[in-house]
C-alpha cells in the first residue's frame, strides 16, 4: 500500500476513534464527512479556535462553498471592533430580543410593523409603546394598553390632510382633521363620522385672535347658519368693504350701520325697504345721490293737513293735492308748507254770503223763526242768526254759490265757522252740505256734516280728502254750492253761522 493510500486510512481511522469516543462522553455528536448530508452536535457549547492563536483579523463560520460568492454565507466575529458581522438578510420567525443598543443610522431603509388600519380592540398589541404605522393613514400608532389593545396616534407635526373624498373615519381616527377640496370645509372625525368645523363663535375666535380681525382671503366669504338668523349684538357693526351682497328675502336692522366704503350701491333687482321702527332711523351725515335712479318716492299722506310731524325739514308729498310740503313745526298734525309753484289760496266768505238766497222749502214743513243778520262787535264777527218761539225744532236753509278759480288744482279743507246757544243738537244745530252743480239738474254732493252744536264759537272742518272723494269731477270753472241749515226751538235757543272758508291747492 502507497504512502497516499495508507495516510487516507489512518485519517479515516482516527476518525472512527474519535467518534467513537464522543460517543462514548457525557456530550455526543456526530461527524459526516465528504457527501454526507448532515452534521449533529449533541454538546453544550462549541469554540471555534480554543487555542487562541487569532488575535486580530476575523473569524468566520461560511455556509456553502460555491465558487459564487452571492450563493455563500458568513458569520463573522470582527475581533477588532468586537461585534458580528452578518453578509445578508436575517428573517425573525420568532421573537428577538435586544438588550444593548440597535443602530440603524447607516442602514439604506428601515420599515417597522405594518397594518392597513389601527383599531382599538381590533389591532393586536403585545407590549405596551410598540409602534405600528397605519398604512392607509400614514401615520404611526403606540400601543398604550395591550390588555384592550388600546392604541393612540402619534403626530409629528401638526398637519391637516386634504383631499377631493373624506377618508374613513371610525374610532382609532376619532379627533382627525380632514380638509375636503371638494366642498373647501375643514372637518373633524368624531370617531364615527365627519363633522364640519364650524360655524365658529366669532366671540371665541376673537377671543384668541390677537388682532381681532376675521380675514377670508381674496375669496368670497359666506357665514352659513343653516335655518337660524345672523346677529351681531355690538352697537355698531362696521363694513369696510367696496361692495356688500346682502342676498337674504329681509335684512333688518335696529342699531346702526355704518358704510365706510367709497360708494354703497343697491343692485337688486327689487326694492331696499327701510322701516322706520322705536328702535333707530336711517340717517345719512354725507351725500345721498339719487341722481342715477330710475324713480324716488318719498313719504306720501292722503291730507296734509291732519299728518304728523317728528322732525323739522319733513318732506310729504300730499297725493290729494301732488303738491310736495315740508314741515316747519312737528306735533300731530304738524304745521307744513308747500313747496314748488303751486301754493295753498283761499275763498273767503262772510254773512252777508254773495248770491246767497233763503230757502224755506228745503226745511221743514212749518220753518216758522226770524232769520237776521248780525254784527258782533266783541269778535268783530259778522253771523246769521236764527231763533223761533216754537215749542218743535224750527229750520231754514241759506244757500250760496260760487264758482271755482281758474287756478283750482286741487281741494284743501272747508271751514266753518259757527256757534248754538248749548251743544244739546236736540234743540239747536247747524248742517252743511257742500254740491258741486255744474251740470243743472244732476248736482254731485261731495260733503255733508249733520247735528253740529256748540255753545261758544268754533270751527268745523271737512278734509280735503273727503270733498275730493265725493267730487271728483271738480275742476276750475266747476260751480259749488254751499247749503247751510240753522235750526232751533222754544225761544231761547238759537243757531249762528258766520265765514265759510274754503282752501284750494293751485
Amino acid at each position: 500500500m502507497d504512502n497516499k493510500h495508507t495516510k487516507s486510512w489512518a485519517f479515516r481511522l482516527l476518525a472512527t476513534a474519535a467518534l467513537v469516543s464522543l460517543t462514548l462522553s457525557t456530550a455526543s455528536a456526530r461527524v459526516l464527512f465528504q457527501n454526507d448530508t448532515e452534521f449533529q452536535m449533541d454538546a453544550d457549547n462549541l469554540v471555534i479556535n480554543n487555542d487562541n492563536d487569532v488575535t486580530t483579523g476575523q473569524l468566520y463560520i461560511k455556509f456553502n462553498n460555491s465558487g459564487t460568492s452571492s450563493e455563500n454565507g458568513f458569520i463573522n466575529w470582527d475581533i477588532d471592533n468586537s461585534k458580528f458581522i452578518i453578509n445578508d438578510a436575517i428573517d425573525f420567525t420568532g421573537t428577538a430580543t435586544l438588550i444593548g443598543e440597535f443602530n440603524a443610522t447607516g442602514s439604506a431603509s428601515f420599515r417597522m410593523r405594518q397594518t392597513s388600519d389601527v383599531v382599538d380592540g381590533s389591532t393586536l398589541c403585545t407590549y405596551v409603546d410598540e409602534l405600528a404605522l397605519d398604512t392607509t393613514e400614514d401615520v404611526i400608532y403606540v400601543c398604550t394598553d395591550e390588555t384592550t389593545d388600546t392604541w393612540t396616534k402619534l403626530s409629528a407635526a401638526a398637519t391637516v390632510n386634504s383631499g377631493a373624498a373624506d377618508p374613513t373615519c371610525n374610532a382609532g381616527a376619532a379627533g382627525d382633521l380632514f380638509y375636503n377640496t371638494t366642498s373647501q370645509r375643514l372637518k373633524y372625525c368624531d370617531g364615527t363620522t365627519w363633522q364640519t368645523v364650524g360655524p365658529q363663535d366669532f366671540e371665541e375666535v376673537f377671543a384668541t385672535d390677537a388682532d381681532g380681525t376675521l380675514t377670508t382671503g381674496n375669496a368670497n366669504f359666506t357665514i352659513d347658519t343653516g335655518t337660524a338668523n345672523s346677529i351681531f349684538n355690538s352697537a355698531t357693526f362696521d363694513v369696510n368693504a367696496t361692495t356688500i351682497d346682502l342676498t337674504g328675502t329681509t335684512v333688518n336692522v335696529t342699531g346702526n350701520i355704518d358704510l365706510n366704503s367709497t360708494n354703497w350701491d343697491i343692485t337688486s333687482a327689487g326694492a331696499a325697504t327701510f322701516v322706520s321702527t322705536t328702535t333707530g332711523d336711517l340717517t345719512a351725515t354725507g351725500d345721498v345721490n339719487l341722481s342715477g335712479a330710475s324713480s324716488v318716492r318719498t313719504r306720501e299722506t292722503a291730507d296734509i293737513t291732519t299728518t304728523a310731524c317728528t322732525a323739522v325739514g319733513d318732506l310729504v308729498l300730499d297725493t290729494t293735492s301732488n303738491k310736495l310740503y315740508v314741515c316747519t313745526v312737528v306735533g300731530t298734525p304738524g304745521t307744513y308748507k308747500a313747496l314748488g309753484g303751486s301754493r295753498v289760496s283761499e275763498l273767503t266768505y262772510n254773512p252777508e254770503f254773495p248770491n246767497n238766497i233763503i230757502d224755506q222749502n228745503t226745511g221743514t214743513t212749518t220753518n216758522k223763526g226770524t232769520l237776521s243778520t248780525v254784527f258782533e262787535a266783541a269778535s268783530n264777527r259778522q253771523h246769521y242768526h236764527w231763533i223761533t218761539n216754537q215749542a218743535a225744532l224750527q229750520d231754514i236753509n241759506l244757500k250760496f254759490k260760487f264758482e271755482v278759480p281758474q287756478d283750482f288744482a286741487s281741494f284743501g279743507t272747508l271751514l266753518l265757522d259757527y256757534r248754538t246757544s248749548s251743544a244739546t243738537a236736540a234743540d239747536n244745530n247747524v248742517d252743511i252740505t257742500v254740491r258741486d252743480i255744474t251740470v243743472l239738474g244732476t248736482p254731485v254732493t261731495c260733503a255733508t256734516v249733520t247735528g253740529l252744536a256748540n255753545a261758544s264759537w268754533t270751527t268745523n272742518t271737512i278734509a280735503a280728502a273727503t270733498l275730493a272723494a265725493g267730487c271728483t269731477g271738480t275742476a276750475a270753472g266747476s260751480i259749488l254750492e254751499v247749503t247751510i241749515n240753522l235750526a232751533s226751538k222754544n225761544g231761547s235757543n238759537f243757531a249762528d253761522v258766520g265765514q265759510v272758508k274754503m282752501n284750494y291747492n293751485n
